[in-house]
């Protein structure tokens, strides 16, 4: 898990490319610049790419935090934002992965993304978490 560096700037990289686009209505539209706006209040959020759009577009934004931040803020970052955005949530280890699933539960889609994923899963496979 550990340092995210080579992944931040692959992901940079790709969504440099995304053009700013039209979301389906003015409303949606104002949801999607709230809810990044509410995340950013959160202290330890942080703004790594955000591709700047003249109205009525929108631009894609990669947000990133620490586990503990996620997890004392989940009401508020658990919350979907409809738009291209993503929150990057680091952990250091699997038990701080799994303190981060413990609060996900079914709310929005979430992708599982690891440069040792193949550790990853051998300490799942030894040690399962009891609650999951």
């Amino acid at each position: 898990m550990g340092d995210n560096t080579e992944f931040m700037k692959t992901l940079k990289e790709a969504v440099t490319k995304v053009k700013p686009f039209r979301l389906l209505t003015e409303g949606i539209t104002r949801s999607f610049h709230n809810g990044i706006a509410t995340f950013l209040k959160v202290k330890g959020v942080n703004c790594e790419y955000r591709l700047s759009a003249e109205a009525p577009h929108v631009g894609a934004t990669i947000l990133s935090t620490n586990i503990d931040t996620f997890v004392k803020h989940s009401d508020t970052l658990t919350e979907e934002i409809f738009g291209p955005v993503t929150l990057i949530v680091q952990c250091k280890n699997i038990d701080e992965l799994f303190k981060g699933l413990s609060v996900l539960g079914k709310k929005f889609f979430t992708k599982l993304t690891s440069f040792q994923m193949d550790n990853l899963l051998q300490q799942f496979m030894l040690n399962p978490p009891i609650n999951m």
